[in-house]
């Protein structure tokens, strides 16, 4: 998580499950967090490319923190294009912190305040 601080995101809560996770994010430096975006990578659909990109940034960094500790398995770490969906406002990403994601915890996955 201290890798999406210093590009000026917050991480509102973490999910990890055996085969998917959420993360609950909040841009606050959108300058910081575009490094790297640009038009050659970017959504031509009219959707805000920023989220995709800064999950795909925090993907990337895992990978290669597990590789340098030999903690990675052979193949495929990351599944291809997971699903970003946008807070709508304030009570969305309060439920969305305090209920939805902290009730995968019964499913056997991981929260990370």
């Amino acid at each position: 998580m201290t890798r999406l601080s210093e590009l000026g995101v917050e991480v509102g809560r973490l999910c990890v499950g055996g085969c998917h996770f959420h993360v609950l994010l909040r841009i606050q430096s959108p300058r910081l967090a575009k490094r790297g975006l640009c038009d050659a990578n970017a959504l031509t659909d009219g959707r805000n490319p920023l989220p995709r990109h800064v999950i795909g940034m925090a993907k990337k960094h895992v990978s290669h923190v597990l590789r340098e500790k030999n903690m990675k398995a052979p193949g495929v770490l990351w599944a291809k294009r997971g699903k970003v969906i946008l807070v709508q406002n304030e009570k969305h990403y309060l439920w969305l912190r305090d209920s939805y994601l902290p009730e995968h915890a019964r499913e056997g996955a991981v929260v990370l305040p």
